[in-house]
Order: structure tokens, then sequence, then C-alpha cells
């Protein structure tokens, strides 16, 4: 790792051309989000915004794979008046 790399910034693969936006990273960890391409075990990686590089020693595909999954369920609710100092918790439920 050279630099610092700046959140939300689009990296980009040296080898592949992959690239994407960084969602987070430290010394040993770098998340990335909306890749486009793949990048390539090896290959060093710059950041657009901060010039920051660093080379990929393990790649981890997401276990959720996006618009890979159907919809179960829906319900249409009414709209609700509600006033300023209430809340309401909302519940996601994924079958895998």
């Amino acid at each position: 790792l050279t630099g610092t790399f700046t959140s939300y910034e689009q990296i980009i693969g040296q080898t592949s051309g992959a690239y994407g936006s960084l969602a987070m990273s430290n010394t040993s960890i770098m998340k990335v989000t909306y890749t486009v391409g793949t990048f390539a075990n090896g290959e060093t990686v710059s950041g657009q915004t901060s010039g920051a590089t660093a080379i990929i020693s393990g790649i981890n595909n997401p276990d959720i794979q996006p618009l890979t999954s159907k919809v179960l369920y829906i319900d249409n609710v009414e709209a609700v008046s509600r006033s300023a100092n209430t809340f309401e918790q909302a519940y996601l439920v994924l079958n895998v």
C-alpha cells in the first residue's frame, strides 16, 4: 500500500482495466462496489483521486450477488400521515 485511498473514489486495475468505487479500506482490506470488469490477483490498483496504489493479494466475491434473486412477497400499503416525532421499524427478509 502506498498513500491513502479516499472513500468512494474510483480505483482502476493497472493490468485488467477493471474499475469500481472504493467503499472502505484500511491497511489490509479494500471493499469495492459497482465494479466493471474483473480485477486480477497480483494486480496493482490505483486511486484516481488520491493517487494511492495497492497490490491485490486476494479476491473475495460477495455472498449475495445483486440482481440474481426473485421477489417473494410485495405488499402495497396506503400512505399514512405521521407526526414528526414518530418512527417506524422495517424488516428485510432474505431467503437464501
